[in-house]
């Protein structure tokens, strides 16, 4: 069950597991916009997340993979786009340019992800998604804002 949770049912093992955990995120969150803009269910869904997070992934780092960030786990790419489009009004141009700014901050990992992933367990595995999708945040703050 934990397992499942963290990789967010058959998506984890599908090809390319992050990139498509992404987009069914960016999936749900434009449902979420088209049914309501308030925050409150943005933050509930966020908190869910990393409830869920921290509950499954150590679990599943054990069933998976012992001691590293499995690529099956993919809760922390939700909780990064989460991250990428917190605030935004979404259209056209930004969901498609914060897609591929979180995924290249993700798959890329630069300065300061790159020490963040190395923090021990959960923290390194949830913290490194959620600071991509701060700098795609940021990014796209520069370019829309």
């Amino acid at each position: 069950m934990k397992t499942t949770v963290a990789t967010l049912g058959p998506i984890g093992y599908l090809p390319a597991p992050g990139t498509l955990a992404t987009g069914v995120t960016m999936l749900a969150i434009l449902c979420m916009q088209a049914v309501t803009s308030s925050m409150l269910i943005y933050s509930a869904a966020f908190i869910v997340l990393i409830m869920g997070a921290f509950w499954s992934i150590p679990a599943a780092v054990r069933q998976l993979h012992n001691g590293a960030d499995p690529k099956q786990i993919v809760i922390d790419e939700a909780i990064g786009t989460l991250v990428t489009f917190l605030g935004l009004s979404l259209t056209c141009s930004n969901v498609l340019i914060g897609f591929l700014l979180f995924r290249l901050f993700d798959i890329y990992k630069p300065w300061p992800i790159c020490v963040i992933e190395k923090l021990p367990g959960t923290w390194g595995i949830i913290l490194d998604d959620i600071v991509a999708g701060l700098c795609a945040l940021m990014v796209l703050h520069l370019l829309f804002l």
